[in-house]
């Protein structure tokens, strides 16, 4: 099985083009909300105890009749703020960019035994796709350039006065300050702000 590639300006042309659909182009407040997200778009959120300690996953995509709803480890789902949303986003980008793969697969356990018969390499192309676009879905670059444009001005005298000695510090620093905005966790706000802004300059 060959994973299809996909490039960055494709994964903001699926997320935009699903906030479109759902109603969601209107909204501003950052992340966007991805419960109400899944609900519009008839996928419903499933907790399920032990999700974890028993397959080691935090998030899966489950079939039904008419699509697909999302299961979640319950734990992580109550006590794990500022990273479950972020789980609940990679799932629905795996139902809009691989649901070739998920219709084919009846139960979490042929879901699972799927994951394990993939190559290391088709696996981490997969989850790496659905991170990308999981950002895309809750930081659209038209709102997150105007966030971020907005939190340097007002923080122009702190980024002037402070050293950064690579681009990882400033998105450190950005990250650090916003995630509890943002409602993830740093390591996605810095991976995004890395990514999105290669051209990004600390001198």
């Amino acid at each position: 099985m060959q994973i299809k590639k996909i490039t960055y300006r494709e994964y903001r042309q699926i997320a935009n083009s699903f906030i479109k659909q759902i109603g969601f182009h209107c909204k501003t407040d950052l992340p966007l909300d991805i419960e109400l997200m899944l609900e519009k778009a008839g996928h419903q959120i499933i907790p399920l105890y032990n999700l974890y300690s028993d397959y080691g996953i935090k998030g899966i995509v489950i079939k039904k009749i008419d699509g697909f709803d999302i299961a979640i480890d319950n734990n992580h789902y109550m006590n794990e703020e500022f990273y479950f949303r972020f789980t609940l986003a990679e799932e629905l980008a795996h139902i809009l960019v691989h649901p070739h793969i998920y219709e084919v697969l009846d139960t979490i356990e042929d879901v699972i035994e799927f994951t394990n018969k993939i190559s290391d390499e088709e696996y981490r192309k997969m989850e790496q796709q659905a991170k990308s676009l999981a950002s895309c879905l809750l930081f659209p670059d038209y709102l997150f350039d105007e966030y971020i444009l907005q939190f340097c001005s007002e923080h122009l005298k702190e980024l002037k006065e402070t050293t950064f000695y690579s681009k990882d510090d400033l998105g450190g620093y950005i990250s650090e300050k916003t995630y509890r905005k943002l409602l993830v966790s740093t390591h996605v706000i810095r991976r995004i702000i890395l990514n999105r802004y290669p051209d990004l300059a600390v001198a």
